[in-house]
């Protein structure tokens, strides 16, 4: 009797054990994402500035942004641009993949690495680039332009088409790198059916192909869209001279011109958040919907890849053109314009310098680049070992709150960069702890912000993992954190090298909550940039994102040489 007495509380105190980590680690993340939107929606709602006492809750900021006939504009044309993107990035994305997973393309495999390069270089950083290019003034493409006789503008940075294709060709690989496997995965049958009646290749692909992969399309559209239209710099940047403004513009305007408006950024924050979560519920649903396209049953048959013949250097020009067009001329323009004294139409060599590297490299604006390597080093390694963690705790245990701890994981996938800031900005400064304008807040917002990115990347990796070994340690004694050292992080180890190499390059390129939550003593490299253009020119600015571009460079191969191959940035946006 006394034996079965005691062993009730010995079997509850080990489940306990067990469960005591996922609840923690699940309070955890909830915390991490939660508080600071929890926070924003306080501040749309109330009427003084965060951390002031004198303040009472009220509707008349949302009164007055939802009367304003400049939101109501600035949502006509965040959802335009993101729109207008997303078909671009479709068109373009559907055709590469069409390309890469039916056609009989040399050097694919290489073609595939060099098309993907654009997705780890930030928006930011390719519209620093246009700028140098496509000036009307001064632009490298319009000075070529009027020294072989042509009149007026021949490229705009500043209007809304280059907008559209600084985040397309910045989102294309996305749209790409989704279509691929779907495509692939795609029996035969139907397709050699169709061919076999007389269809033809093309007519094959409009009335078969292209039906069955839609869903894929439309899915990926939408995360473009939602990606596209939470983006503040491109617009920023690219449409002040037009009057384009969009909701993050607005906001990044609210916070940082006297006189400050957070409570009215609180409220567009919060229109943001709404737009894009219910953008997300949209893609979900198509997501799930899209078994009803599966041809596949058993082992799938694979058509026999279309031969270029006669069109093999046409194709391997076009694919040329695009990637120049997309990467290699962008970053060129950069280096270059990194080099020169000041942006004039007569280039001669008496105007190439390295000021703007010695400038970069010294006082202050070194510190921000070691503020951003600390940042990076720091939140990889953290959402590296943080996702391991909340993935297996999704995969592996049996609790109930497993479901709920994977949606709130990849909430942060929602959320716009730039209403985390508002939120972590509203929460912080609120909160009696003294690391608002340090650079503590700015590591909890990336690690807010890229979690999803790291359990998504590191879950794929532990499905392809069998609990076996788990099983047989714990039937040996071992405990939950010992199995997690010992067997887990081990056997996944590719899988963590990638996201930690991938939420590094993340952190390098983040802008949106950072121009929100810096300080002069937290600065980093992507703000030096932004601010460069304001206080020290265009030449500056272009010094700091070429360094910025050595150090992801460098990653992307420190990624080839350890993990023998670059990581999959299409995982981590699912």
């Amino acid at each position: 009797m006394s034996v079965a007495v005691s062993a009730v509380p010995t079997k509850a105190a080990w489940r306990m054990g067990e469960n005591a980590p996922h609840a923690t680690l699940l309070v955890a993340i909830s915390l991490l994402t939660g508080l600071p939107l929890l926070f924003m929606v306080f501040g749309s709602l109330w009427s003084a500035a965060p951390g002031a006492p004198d303040g009472h809750l009220t509707l008349a900021g949302w009164r007055e942004v939802l009367g304003s006939a400049d939101l109501w504009r600035a949502l006509g044309n965040t959802l335009l641009l993101g729109t207008a993107t997303a078909v671009v990035s479709a068109v373009i994305g559907t055709a590469l993949a069409f390309l890469f997973a039916r056609v009989d393309l040399p050097g694919a495999r290489l073609w595939e690495s060099l098309l993907t390069i654009s997705l780890y270089l930030s928006p930011f950083m390719l519209t620093l680039a246009w700028v140098g290019l496509a000036g009307p003034q001064a632009g490298f493409v319009n000075v070529l332009w009027k020294n072989l006789g042509g009149s007026g503008t021949l490229l705009n940075a500043y209007s809304f088409p280059c907008m559209v294709w600084v985040l397309a060709s910045h989102y294309v690989p996305y749209v790409f790198l989704s279509l691929l496997g779907p495509l692939r995965a795609i029996d035969s049958s139907l397709e050699e059916a169709s061919l076999v009646l007389g269809g033809g290749r093309v007519r094959g692909f409009f009335k078969i192909t292209l039906p069955l992969i839609f869903p894929a399309i439309f899915a990926s559209g939408i995360m473009v869209t939602i990606l596209a239209a939470e983006n503040f710099a491109v617009p920023t940047l690219l449409g002040r001279t037009q009057n384009f403004q969009t909701i993050p513009s607005e906001i990044y305007l609210w916070l940082s011109y006297e006189p400050t408006r957070p409570g009215l950024a609180a409220v567009a924050g919060v229109i943001l958040l709404v737009m894009s979560l219910l953008g997300v519920v949209a893609y979900r649903r198509v997501i799930r919907n899209a078994s009803r396209f599966r041809t596949m049953t058993g082992k799938p048959k694979r058509i026999q890849p279309l031969a270029l013949g006669k069109y093999r250097w046409p194709v391997s020009l076009a694919l040329s053109a695009y990637l120049a067009a997309s990467v290699v001329v962008p970053l060129g323009a950069l280096f270059v314009g990194s080099l020169l004294k000041y942006i004039t139409p007569n280039l001669k060599w008496s105007l190439f310098t390295l000021q703007q590297y010695e400038r970069a490299l010294s006082g202050d604006n070194l510190t921000g680049l070691i503020n951003s390597v600390v940042l990076a080093v720091g939140t990889a390694t953290i959402v590296t070992l943080l996702g391991a963690a909340v993935s297996y705790s999704v995969t592996r245990s049996k609790g109930r709150g497993r479901t709920v701890m994977d949606y709130v994981s990849v909430a942060g996938a929602a959320v716009p960069g730039i209403v985390l800031g508002v939120g972590m900005l509203w929460a912080y400064v609120s909160m009696p702890l003294p690391i608002y304008g340090t650079i503590w807040i700015l590591l909890i917002a990336y690690v807010a912000r890229f979690l999803a990115h790291g359990v998504r990347v590191c879950g794929s990796t532990l499905l392809h993992v069998s609990s076996e070994f788990e099983e047989a340690a714990q039937v040996l004694g071992s405990g939950l954190l010992s199995r997690l050292r010992r067997i887990v992080f081990p056997l996944i180890a590719r899988g963590m090298a990638s996201t930690w190499i991938l939420i590094f390059i993340f952190t390098l390129n983040e802008v949106s909550a950072t121009v929100i939550l810096y300080s002069p003593s937290n600065i980093t490299l992507a703000v030096l940039a932004w601010q460069s253009l304001e206080m020290q020119g265009a030449m500056q600015a272009f010094a700091f994102a070429c360094l910025q571009t050595a150090m992801i460079f460098f990653a992307l191969l420190v990624m080839r040489l350890v993990v023998g191959r670059v990581a999959d940035p299409e995982a981590a946006y699912r």
